[in-house]
């Protein structure tokens, strides 16, 4: 007999039959699963980051409205702007002396400035109401998260 053998025998002989075990229930699951957990934070965070890319891309076309009124505005100006210098012009070219050129071109001079300075309040009213417009989705959203954000931090 084998050495291999010999040890063999000699265990199945000195072993303890096996015991008959009951299958143990699994414990119920806890009442929030952190698989459940982590899906629903991807949720939250996925739903979180659309709603951010929405007020972006609404925040964007408020932009490109202001800035499609602020062309509208600079090409109506210059237009008015090149035909009242003609017409100025045309009253310089129709001057009969020096003193009266320079009494013309000064009321000419004048009167470009007041438009210009007309023209410049409107401007400035149209950027600073599309500031407004962009800003809004995006003060809108940034007060959604300070309110979800305060309580938890009074927490």
């Amino acid at each position: 007999m084998s050495d291999i053998e010999t040890v063999t025998e000699a265990s199945a002989a000195t072993a303890k039959p096996a015991k008959a075990t009951k299958a143990k229930a699994l414990p119920a699951p806890a009442k929030a699963d952190p698989i459940d957990k982590a899906l629903k934070a991807l949720a939250d965070g996925r739903s979180f980051s659309k709603s951010n890319i929405v007020a972006m891309i609404d925040s964007f076309a408020a932009m490109s409205r202001g800035a499609v009124a602020l062309r509208e505005q600079a090409i109506a100006f210059s237009k008015q702007s090149l035909e009242a210098q003609a017409e100025a012009a045309k009253e310089l070219a129709g001057s009969k002396t020096v003193e009266e050129f320079f009494e013309r071109q000064q009321a000419a001079a004048k009167g470009a400035f007041e438009v210009y300075k007309t023209e410049l309040a409107k401007l400035s009213q149209t950027v600073s109401a599309s500031a407004k417009a962009a800003a809004q989705p995006l003060n809108a959203r940034a007060s959604e998260v300070i309110a979800k954000i305060a309580p938890a931090k009074a927490a």
